[in-house]
């Protein structure tokens, strides 16, 4: 083995070789130096696609409110200091009074921030307007919340299975 592609042996067959195109070994993934994984939550939450899943009424919403709050100003959540970013919150179970109660009560007492960003209804498709958001900012990589996914969840194409639908989503 070459150590950076294998070049697979001749098969006898055409399509072994488009089949066999994108092959590694173990020589090419040890001669790879990765980046370090970037965090929104330093040593919990890696940035990119992260899903908080659990039993209704467990705490979600609040711990990712929580989250985005401590985003927005460089604050701390759950005594982890949380780099300040911009940040944005979906809460589309939510309403303006509620997210304002909660908001108090995560602060203890202090002014909800200026920096802290919310929508509490989107238009469909929900990725139009994060796109839109995320266009307005570009110095730090910004942290979009969206509680829940389930509200702007496309409906399952025929035949399709729960768990086809979610991974059509995830991957689009």
């Amino acid at each position: 083995m070459s150590g950076i592609l294998y070049d697979p042996p001749d098969y006898g067959t055409p399509d072994a070789a488009p089949l066999l195109a994108g092959l590694r070994d173990g020589a090419w993934l040890d001669a790879q130096n990765f980046p370090p994984l970037a965090y929104a939550v330093p040593g919990v939450i890696p940035e990119g696609l992260a899903l908080l899943v659990g039993p209704p009424k467990i705490g979600k919403s609040w711990l990712v409110l929580a989250v985005d709050l401590a985003a927005a100003t460089g604050g701390k959540a759950f005594g982890i200091t949380i780099p300040r970013r911009p940040a944005l919150y979906l809460a589309l179970e939510d309403r303006d009074r509620r997210l304002q109660d909660r908001c108090r009560k995560l602060l203890g007492g202090d002014p909800i921030p200026p920096e802290f960003e919310y929508l509490v209804r989107v238009e469909s498709p929900v990725i139009d307007t994060i796109t839109a958001w995320l266009d307005r900012h570009h110095d730090v990589p910004p942290l979009v919340i969206l509680d829940t996914l389930g509200k702007v969840m496309p409906p399952a194409m025929q035949g399709e299975s729960s768990y086809g639908r979610d991974y059509r989503v995830g991957t689009t």
